[in-house]
């Protein structure tokens, strides 16, 4: 399967940022994104925000056959919104996105319930 779904905790006091962040990148750096995660091979990206008791956690569900290596992409991209991204990201999330950072941690997938047909 190439869609992957990760929760990826945000810094305290982070949340609004990371919303604006998101918001950046469907407004004024789409352009830039969207050829980014095109050449990356991505289809589409969405995003939810838990209130967890331990702190909010951004869920991601990331589709298409570029999904499982994003985030190793946009870490050795030299493009100037993969710059902005990583350090956007690792402002909002505390987590090094570059070529040298943290590694993406595990993802194992666990189910698919299809409801309706």
């Amino acid at each position: 399967m190439a869609d992957i779904g990760m929760a990826i905790p945000l810094k305290p006091g982070k949340t609004e940022a990371w919303k604006q962040f998101m918001r950046d990148i469907q407004g004024p750096k789409w352009g830039e994104m969207k050829a980014l995660a095109a050449d990356a091979g991505m289809d589409r990206v969405r995003g939810w925000v838990v209130s967890a008791p331990q702190g909010d956690v951004a869920v991601v569900v990331q589709e298409g056959p570029g999904a499982h290596a994003w985030r190793d992409y946009v870490a050795h991209s030299d493009a100037p919104i993969a710059e902005w991204f990583r350090e956007t990201a690792e402002s909002v999330h505390g987590t090094d996105f570059g070529p040298d950072g943290d590694p993406q941690p595990p993802v194992e997938f666990v189910f698919d319930f299809r409801i309706k047909d």
